[in-house]
């Protein structure tokens, strides 16, 4: 299993992601827009895997819309330009309805057609192309997704509780491992361990690594393997988990040392890696 770090056009976070080898990242065409510049924001960077979203919900949900050509262009162009990295394309998802309302079924059916003629557009250009579930569509969709690839996106909804996602992951992956051969699946703003350690998956992303920058939290993996996520107040609170990281060359942890704090997250989010596939290794899922 994989997880890719979700990163914005940050030079500083990317600096951050090569000094801890990161082999996994996933950008957005929706903040990276041009594929030259990309590459020259990440400099000499080039990771093993990458993947490219086109950022729809975001575009979406202010109201704007991402040209399928120009997505095309970028990722075709990225992948000449990390020649030494291997680059996946998310489809370009058609987001049914309007934000801050739940779509109608006949806008769910619409949007979910929309999306099979932009994959196949996609792969007409050449691309690798990630084509995506989403939690409230038909499970026909899922069906017909398995039967073209065996590498597809499972997107629970933003609107529905951890609960209400579960409930829903766990059709998806009672019909999944059914099939003959394991489908690979990416999961999209899943690495809480509820998800990881519950499902399958050969690659799941998120961009809670940056959370420290962002939230002043320290996430920690402890010992019954837990992302304990620490709210930073003081340096009494850190030092109470003292034990998980003073083998890390972490020196600075104030509220001012945000760097230090996001290296220990990148750091958390590989061993948590590690450990979901261990878990995985032993229950018989191993992935080439």
């Amino acid at each position: 299993m994989r997880i890719f770090f979700a990163v914005s056009n940050s030079s500083t976070y990317l600096n951050l992601l090569k000094e801890e080898k990161v082999d996994n990242v996933l950008i957005s065409f929706a903040f990276f827009k041009s594929a030259y510049k990309t590459r020259e924001i990440f400099g000499d960077y080039q990771p093993k895997n990458l993947i490219l979203d086109s950022g729809a919900f975001s575009v979406w949900s202010k109201g704007d819309e991402i040209d399928i050509d120009q997505y095309a262009v970028f990722c075709q162009d990225i992948i000449k330009l990390f020649s030494e990295t291997n680059c996946y394309c998310v489809n370009l998802d058609v987001i049914p309805g309007k934000f801050g309302k739940r779509p109608t079924s006949q806008e769910i059916i619409d949007s979910a057609e929309q999306g099979w003629k932009n994959m196949e557009y996609l792969e007409s250009k050449g691309l690798k192309v990630i084509p995506v579930f989403h939690q409230h569509e038909d499970f026909s969709v899922l069906d017909k997704l398995t039967k073209h690839t065996d590498y597809i996106g499972v997107s629970p909804a933003n609107d529905c509780s951890m609960e209400e996602k579960l409930s829903w992951q766990d059709q998806v992956y009672s019909i999944l491992v059914k099939q003959p051969e394991l489908i690979k699946t990416h999961g999209f703003a899943v690495t809480s361990t509820k998800q990881l350690y519950r499902y399958p998956l050969f690659s799941a992303d998120s961009s809670s690594w940056t959370s420290p920058s962002r939230f002043g939290t320290i996430p920690i993996v402890t010992d019954d393997l837990e992302m304990k996520v620490i709210k930073y107040k003081d340096k009494t609170s850190v030092m109470k988990y003292w034990e998980y990281i003073k083998d890390w060359s972490i020196e600075k942890l104030s509220s001012e040392d945000w760097k230090d704090r996001i290296t220990l997250s990148i750091k958390s989010y590989l061993l948590l890696n590690k450990i979901a596939n261990k878990l995985w290794d032993k229950r018989g899922i191993k992935w080439k």
